[in-house]
């Protein structure tokens, strides 16, 4: 039952202020007139303090508005911060506008800032799936191997949402730059972690197995002293060798990973390769009918020189 209309307006003069009511009304057309009009809205916000001017280029920068972008571009630092510590790149990175992400790295946006949880503006692409990025990133120069704070590269987060054009992107960058200057790879840090997945997916498109990390290792050789045996049976199965040396099958026995040489062994490693640092009863029984105890490393060493320099009296007396 509705009430007469005499209620309604003492209802209204007793409950509502007219002042209020004529400010909402012209409020109302302001935000009438800003939906056709997005600069004047915009910069109404900012007069009336509803929003900073760095949020309103963080807003533009998101809805891809080129024009508005460059021109509020003027009066505000390209690398500003939000609370969140994201730049205009982060954010055009992670909504997928390329024509943001292009202009404002033309305009001297920095590539490596990273934000509160360690994320990169690549980190935010490649988890998107947003590969036009991530290839302006990277030609831009932003670094493909830079964690965030849980030790995760653009090429983690990729993987985990099952980006794999970034993923291919990130790899095939990766592979093409020099090994003498790279600390590790994507397929060595998967190895240290036991990420088996990842390195199976990092395999699948195109991470040489083999390659070497500035300290001349494989991520064999790492998945080895982890004890990480599920990534050393992948390494395995993709093709992984050892090299002459100081081999996986040494540093197994070094750490009394009997698992891990029997793996190794199973692999087909090459046994005949001395085990230099063999200091662990258990690895050289589990390959006495089958090891070379002649064969010498690097050093001219063998397993026999080693024990006995080391004091290793159980070792001495099966060798």
């Amino acid at each position: 039952m509705s009430l007469p209309k005499s209620l309604d307006a003492q209802a209204e003069s007793k409950y509502t202020n007219p002042y209020a009511v004529d400010v909402i009304r012209t409020k109302r057309r302001d935000l009438v007139y800003g939906i056709s009009h997005t600069e004047d809205l915009l910069n109404l916000l900012v007069t009336h303090g509803v929003i900073t001017a760095v949020k309103r280029s963080i807003l533009i920068a998101t809805n891809g508005d080129m024009a508005l972008l460059e021109k509020f571009l003027n009066d505000t630092d390209i690398n500003t911060v939000n609370s969140s510590k994201n730049t205009l790149l982060h954010v055009a990175a992670e909504h997928g506008n390329v024509s943001a992400a292009e202009l404002l790295i033309c305009k001297g946006a920095k590539v490596d800032l990273q934000n509160n949880t360690g994320c990169t503006a690549l980190h935010r692409a490649a988890s998107r799936g947003h590969t036009d990025i991530v290839k302006a990133l990277i030609q831009a120069g932003a670094p493909i191997h830079v964690v965030d704070d849980q030790g995760r590269t653009p090429v983690h987060l990729a993987a985990e949402q099952l980006q794999l054009e970034s993923v291919s992107v990130l790899v095939k960058e990766e592979a093409s730059q020099p090994e003498s200057l790279r600390k590790n790879t994507f397929l060595h840090m998967a190895g240290r972690e036991d990420n088996w997945k990842l390195m199976e997916l990092l395999l699948q498109n195109g991470a040489p197995v083999d390659a070497m990390n500035n300290q001349m290792n494989t991520a064999l050789f790492y998945a080895v002293q982890e004890s990480n045996s599920k990534a050393v049976e992948v390494l395995l199965n993709a093709g992984a060798k050892t090299v002459k040396g100081f081999t996986p099958l040494h540093v197994a026995a070094h750490y009394d990973r009997a698992e891990i040489v029997a793996l190794l062994v199973k692999g087909g490693a090459q046994v005949t390769v001395t085990l230099s640092v063999c200091e662990m009863i258990q690895c050289v029984t589990l390959l006495r009918d089958v090891l070379c105890l002649e064969v010498k490393d690097r050093q001219g060493r063998t397993a026999l020189h080693l024990a006995a320099h080391s004091g290793g009296k159980s070792v001495n007396r099966f060798l």
